[in-house]
């Protein structure tokens, strides 16, 4: 146990330019968008409208939510996202924050 938290605890590099955030959200929407056009997992084939267009949103929707936690979060929860305190722990409870915004 002691060495879950003392691995946790470890520091983390948390981005702080505004131009990195925006390369990150950019590019994991991208990814997405691309992920889902040539995989077409999910049956996405299956979709009525236009295939580009429906995985599009997706792209959207996931560089959207990152831009928000990216820059919204650090505004409201300014103590949680001290970059001088930012750890291993933090990163996954922000990621996993991120895909259950995405995913809702």
């Amino acid at each position: 146990m002691r060495f879950l938290t003392a691995f946790l605890n470890k520091p983390f590099p948390f981005i702080r330019s505004a131009k990195q955030k925006w390369l990150t959200s950019i590019l994991f929407g991208v990814f997405i968008y691309l992920f889902l056009l040539v995989f077409q997992p999910f049956q996405v084939g299956l979709v009525k409208v236009s295939i580009v267009y429906y995985v599009i949103g997706f792209g959207v929707i996931t560089t959207g939510v990152m831009l928000f936690a990216f820059f919204v979060g650090p505004l409201i929860f300014k103590k949680y996202f001290n970059p001088d305190l930012w750890n291993i722990g933090k990163n996954i409870v922000f990621i996993l924050c991120i895909v259950f915004l995405i995913s809702t």
